[in-house]
């Protein structure tokens, strides 16, 4: 009967690889996704790198022990940090985000889990969009981003599902329902996010594997590949952290099953046990460990160093002791010493690799994407930056620069400088030149702007050639120090690296594109600092801020920074630091000062005035740069988190109640 079981299921994986891609399945897509494949072309498959095999408890490749220090990168298959929900990346995103990881020796990079809808997480674009419903836009990106991941040599670990962090009676905790976990998975098939449910439920188990089967047998369409046979799809992990520190895990038997269902769909992809080790390495379930099935295992460390260090050994000790690989999926969170003892140790032993948390790329909007992690921890970006808030950490330079040198100490190769940046830069449309953002170069650590009065023309201004683009996304980069007002210009950049000559070719050109304009009362063009309100009735010192809570415009007793940018001859756009969204009114006749969305073009919103009234810290008021005559009103209130409003700037007692300092702007 067992044999019987086999034939069947060969005939059925024969017949799946047979069809039109994926005709069984039902695809829902949805419309903002389509306008990103317009120009995408079908191309000859690439072989891509050399297959991962296991021997034992060491992987090769192409017959040589392969050992990979690395990053997480878990915007590559969903992004969360536009601040609008989970989305598939764009594209340009994927590429940035390849060639970053690709500048590593032995180049590998673990991915997040695969998205699935929840009641609790926003965005429209999961992988999973129902029991056995499946999201073909989502997966087209997939398609997109182990294609490029072939063309560079680049191995990616994808992790299935996350895990679900449940309240200690059991129940899930909306506030802990990360992406793509698997009480989601169980609620869309059954209504109930019990861990019996996922576990042990036979449909949804039956479920799980369907989704599997989607996966590896799907024909990549730009490629023409079926995933199970992508060198580039090199390790599968049944999941994310399943079973936490201390919850209970997945079932062994479980854990053997799913691997089985993928060995007998992709032989040659590697499973590894997506079971969270902890602190404890007889979490390792008997029956997952003695599977011929599993390849690997991992641990995640975030603790001091040395401790992370005694539970490496004890997971060597048990993994190798039983044939099998194991690798760090995780570690970071910490400072440089800390993981200065942890790469120590990780490369004198036998562990196959590790992966810091985490990296993030540049956008296709300019500047780079950022993220804070507890702690105040910021994600890192390659060629690394000095420190800069929001988003870019003290030590980030040394962090990134013993991430490379880790990737070649690992293998016994000495380090190399830093690969030179290859991709060109490309100017984003400009409103004036004040006002300069470019999609930035993977491993450019400064760039070079130059301007001129033609798109022709033989003579171009050099503008500075040691500009720095770490700026959150979407943030101006740079401003044309000595253009007119009165004048037009075009402008164009190249990126180059800070340890090498090279540069990259020039940009596409922008233009014509008016002069930067002219500056009132004194300011800067771009200047960051807080808004305190001068004039407050019990004398406590307030300044504007935000609600966490309710993304809303306040004035507290805690202050916030702003960044200011002029963007036309007298107006500003004010923007959050934190929360990158920036303070508008709606209407003339609407009193209630709003935050824009997260993400959103702060100028299509409306912009302001600051009228000076005493040297250049000082402004009357922020007035409406429509000409409605409205300015920002603290009407008075002494109450900390009292929302602010918008009156008429001639209202009595004005000189008082509106009158704000913004420290530092000259």
């Amino acid at each position: 009967m067992a044999f019987l079981s086999k034939i069947l299921l060969l005939i059925l994986h024969l017949v799946l690889l047979a069809q039109p891609a994926h005709a069984a399945y039902l695809h829902l897509t949805p419309r903002p996704l389509r306008s990103q494949f317009a120009n995408l072309a079908s191309s000859a498959a690439v072989s891509g790198p050399s297959r991962l095999t296991r021997q034992g408890s060491q992987l090769y490749a192409d017959g040589k022990v392969f050992r990979f220090v690395n990053y997480n990168a878990p915007s590559l298959i969903l992004n969360a940090d536009e601040n609008s929900g989970f989305r598939v990346p764009n594209l340009w995103d994927v590429k940035d985000t390849i060639e970053s990881v690709a500048g590593m020796w032995n180049p590998v990079v673990r991915t997040y889990t695969f998205g699935i809808k929840s009641d609790f997480a926003s965005g429209p674009d999961f992988h999973v969009r129902g029991c056995r419903q499946y999201n073909e836009a989502a997966f087209r990106v997939l398609d997109y981003t182990l294609d490029l991941a072939a063309k560079y040599g680049v191995r990616l670990i994808i992790p299935i599902v996350n895990n679900d962090w449940l309240r200690s009676n059991g129940t899930s905790d909306p506030s802990l329902d990360y992406v793509g976990n698997w009480g989601d998975f169980a609620y869309l098939c059954t209504g109930n996010r019990s861990w019996e449910s996922f576990f042990l439920n036979p449909f949804v188990i039956s479920a799980f594997k369907d989704f599997l089967t989607y996966l590896l047998t799907r024909v990549n369409t730009i490629n023409g590949k079926v995933y199970a046979n992508d060198t580039s799809f090199a390790i599968l992990e049944t999941g994310n952290e399943l079973g936490s520190w201390d919850q209970r895990g997945p079932p062994g038997t479980w854990t053997h099953e799913i691997a089985r269902h993928v060995k007998s769909l992709a032989p040659r992809i590697l499973v590894a046990d997506g079971t969270l080790i902890g602190a404890d390495s007889r979490r390792i379930k008997t029956q997952s460990l003695n599977s011929p099935y599993v390849d690997l295992f991992s641990n995640h460390f975030y603790d001091d160093g040395n401790t992370d260090v005694r539970r490496l050994r004890n997971d060597l000790k048990v993994v190798n002791g039983a044939g099998k690989a194991y690798f760090i999926g995780e570690f970071g969170l910490s400072n440089l010493s800390t993981y200065q003892t942890i790469l120590s140790a990780i490369i004198s032993s036998k562990t196959t690799g590790a992966l810091i948390w985490s990296l993030r790329s540049h956008s296709y909007r300019g500047g780079f994407y950022i993220h804070s992690e507890n702690g105040g921890h910021w994600s890192y970006h390659v060629p690394g930056f000095p420190a800069r808030e929001p988003g870019f950490g003290t030590e980030e330079t040394s962090v990134v620069k013993m991430i490379y040198n880790s990737s070649f100490t690992i293998n016994g190769l000495g380090t190399k400088l830093f690969p030179a940046p290859k991709t060109a830069p490309e100017m984003l449309d400009a409103v004036n030149g004040g006002v300069l953002m470019w999609k930035g170069s993977a491993w450019a650590g400064q760039y070079e702007v130059q301007s001129s009065t033609s798109p022709n023309s033989t003579t171009w201004i050099t503008l500075s050639n040691t500009i720095k683009d770490n700026v959150p996304f979407g943030t101006p980069i740079f401003r044309d120090p000595i253009g007119s007002p009165n004048s037009t210009y075009f402008y164009r950049v190249r990126g180059g690296a800070g340890s090498s000559e090279t540069l990259t070719a020039w940009s596409n050109v922008i233009g014509p594109v008016p002069g930067p304009p002219a500056v009132p009362g004194g300011f800067k063009q771009m200047f960051s600092s807080q808004i305190v309100v001068s004039y407050s009735p019990d004398g406590v010192r307030r300044y504007f801020s935000e609600s966490r809570d309710t993304w809303g415009a306040m004035i507290s007793t805690t202050g916030d920074t702003w960044s200011f940018q002029l963007v036309t001859a007298n107006g500003w756009a004010i923007r959050n630091e934190w929360s990158r969204q920036c303070v508008y009114h709606k209407t003339a006749t609407t009193t209630h000062i709003d935050l824009t969305p997260q993400g959103a073009n702060c100028q299509d919103y409306g912009l302001w005035k600051l009228n000076v009234v005493s040297g250049t810290t000082t402004v009357t008021g922020i007035e409406a740069a429509d000409g409605s005559g409205y300015c920002v009103d603290t009407n008075g209130q002494t109450a900390d988190g009292a929302v602010m409003s918008i009156q008429p700037c001639g209202r009595v007692a004005a000189a008082q109640v509106q009158r704000f300092d913004i420290p530092g702007a000259n």
